[in-house]
């Protein structure tokens, strides 16, 4: 949705605020364009750049091109030797005026700046697969371990189960807490509930 509203229709602040939705209110005439998108919090520079608005001051002696209360544009790309494309209202040349938009190619003479838009939000954090841990073995080959919750008792899972020597390492189990684990195992009656820590 645009604020083009905040603007005087037919004029170059409103024409730009059309094609540029991002523009917000209260930027007032084109002239105090820029200091005021800097002080709201928008990025300027005096680089071109497509789909950046382009703040002219006054211009230019001999031949007003541009009146006291400045001009402003939609760059829509950018050209060799810093000359770039504009459309633009309320511009008496290649057809615009009052209430008419116009496209044609602008140099960098008169140039106060460029608006640039904000930049899009990053894009949500996608949900990541857990990342199992590597646990060593007493004869230092690393493998995944699963805890499985049975009864109660954090388990470790079927590779920790077929090697006793990683079950020692882990801590004492007994007799009765081996037989649920394979028990388990066998009917397939486990779910995984973390991931071990490394030891």
């Amino acid at each position: 949705m645009s604020n083009a509203s905040c603007y005087t229709a037919g004029e170059c602040t409103w024409g730009a605020a059309t094609l540029a939705p991002w523009i917000p209110c209260g930027l007032g005439n084109a002239i105090t364009w820029l200091t005021y998108a800097r002080a709201k919090g928008f990025a300027t520079g005096t680089a071109p750049r497509a789909g950046a608005v382009v703040v002219y001051g006054p211009c230019c002696p001999g031949h007003y091109l541009y009146s006291q209360y400045g001009h402003c544009a939609v760059v829509l790309a950018v050209q060799n030797q810093g000359a770039f494309q504009v459309r633009e209202m309320n511009f008496y040349g290649d057809g615009g005026g009052f209430d008419r938009y116009d496209t044609r190619v602008s140099s960098m003479e008169a140039v106060l700046g460029f608006i640039y838009p904000p930049s899009p939000p990053p894009p949500p954090p996608t949900p990541s697969q857990p990342q199992g841990r590597k646990v060593s073995t007493s004869q230092g080959s690393l493998l995944p371990a699963a805890l499985l919750l049975l009864g109660g008792v954090a388990m470790i899972g079927y590779e920790g189960y077929r090697r006793p020597e990683l079950r020692h390492r882990l801590g004492q189990v007994s007799l009765e807490q081996e037989r649920r684990v394979a028990g388990a195992l066998r009917s397939g009656e486990h779910r995984v509930v973390g991931w071990a820590k490394s030891i």
